[in-house]
């Protein structure tokens, strides 16, 4: 029998505030990346986490007497671990309210070296996300496609890039950019909780698909799923047998997925991101929670 690994957070509620023993979020102007953050901080260990100039800046902020530690990235699980009181047997990971960067590395330093016995990531999905004169743009700048740290892999062969797509399509054509791969496979994610969204990135990003000759390559997964965007990573993978290049610039729920398919397969693709700067606010209100139980991938082919 397959073990339910993603719940609503209402179906897992009280087991969290029972067994979870540290939360790591941030807060925030936006209500739902501020939510888990203030749901926590008065009963549990919270801990925040910035990335700012090449560096991790970690705060206690529950504790009595906040302290502020700095670490880079290959240093970020022993500092975290340096903190007085700290216990780790069961982390909670808000990844709606840490930048992109800090989870790929919080996610490589709790996996493979910290190695809890139960780790859990929560998801605040929006009520709506905020139009700017009618579109979606959330990034104020973008940077040219680059590893992340402590992802860096070289290049290979007849490489093939998978993208996940986003509203903005002025990432996925910087992503592409001049680079030739052998081959495009975009992934959507498809069903999301608002049919406009997934039409609105489609034609956002049509332009590059239809240039690159990928209308017919689009693949489709739960726009909320971990596991749904990490087996379809898998399938990918199997059907071409060509070394991947992921490029997750949808939800954050697919950049994990990619995070955990590039520490499993780190020999056979490589994560490029664009380090786009967020907006501070993008969305109102807060539709639901989604809990992830990923435990079975600590230190997994670390």
């Amino acid at each position: 029998m397959k073990v339910k690994e993603e719940f609503y957070f209402e179906e897992v509620e009280e087991y969290l505030e029972k067994n979870v023993t540290l939360v790591i979020a941030n807060p925030s102007l936006e209500e739902r990346k501020n939510c888990i953050y203030q749901k926590y901080l008065n009963t549990k260990n919270v801990m925040s986490i910035v990335y700012k100039d090449g560096y991790f800046i970690i705060t206690n902020p529950s504790d009595r007497t906040p302290l502020t530690r700095q670490a880079p990235h290959n240093r970020l699980g022993s500092v975290l671990l340096s903190f007085p009181g700290i216990k780790i047997e069961s982390i909670l990971v808000d990844i709606t309210s840490l930048q992109h960067v800090a989870i790929a590395c919080l996610l490589r330093a709790i996996l493979c070296e910290i190695k809890p016995a139960r780790l859990f990531l929560t998801y605040v999905k929006p009520e709506e996300y905020i139009r700017d004169c009618g579109e979606y743009e959330f990034s104020q700048d973008i940077y040219s496609p680059s590893a992340l740290p402590g992802y860096a892999s070289h290049a290979k062969n007849n490489e093939m890039l998978v993208p996940f797509l986003g509203f903005e399509g002025i990432r996925l054509k910087n992503i592409i950019g001049d680079d030739h791969y052998s081959d495009i496979n975009p992934i959507i994610g498809f069903p999301s909780d608002n049919p406009i969204w997934q039409f609105e990135t489609l034609k956002n990003c049509k332009d590059s698909i239809v240039e690159q000759h990928a209308q017919s390559k689009i693949r489709k997964c739960k726009a909320d799923s971990i596991y749904g965007a990490y087996t379809e990573l898998e399938v990918v993978a199997s059907d071409y047998g060509k070394p991947l290049v992921i490029a997750p610039l949808g939800t954050r729920p697919h950049f994990v997925a990619a995070i955990l398919y590039g520490l499993k397969h780190k020999h056979e693709c490589r994560i490029i991101y664009d380090n786009a700067s967020e907006k501070s606010v993008l969305t109102r209100g807060i539709r639901n929670i989604k809990v992830y139980h990923i435990s079975r991938f600590i230190g997994e082919d670390c």
